[in-house]
């Protein structure tokens, strides 16, 4: 984990298919008390029900919860395959995505043309979630 400030780890996802399954950071079941942070992130997943950072279902467990997104530079892969969502969230009903964290994120070249795009979309079965920024 970073201590600092630098923003010095890239983490990049190369695909620009437009094939669900293409999210740069996956949180999947039930992943739990993660943190990301300090990172510039890209990617260029172009599904409406998913994101560059995708909280997804959780078959077991209790659902993907406490996470933490903070202080990150998150945008697309690259300028023609602009992601729709930057971060999705949908959980399932008995396993919610529940109190997660998405802090001083600077989120940009997110404008996908082709469809609405959101820098945050937070969909069903997804609580408390606390989100601020700089």
């Amino acid at each position: 984990m970073a201590t600092g400030s630098i923003k010095d780890l890239t983490i990049m996802n190369t695909s620009v298919s437009d094939l669900k399954g293409t999210s740069t950071i996956l949180f999947r079941e039930s992943a739990q008390n993660n943190i990301v942070r300090y990172c510039n992130i890209k990617g260029s997943e172009s599904t409406i029900s998913s994101g560059v950072i995708f909280f997804s279902f959780a078959s077991i467990g209790t659902g993907n919860n406490n996470n933490t997104i903070d202080n990150n530079n998150i945008s697309c892969q690259t300028e023609d395959k602009r992601p729709v969502n930057i971060i999705y969230s949908s959980g399932q009903r008995s396993r919610g995505n529940n109190k997660n964290t998405i802090s001083n994120n600077n989120i940009y070249n997110f404008l996908n043309q082709k469809a609405e795009s959101n820098g945050v979309y937070i969909s069903t079965y997804s609580s408390a979630w606390t989100i601020t920024g700089q």
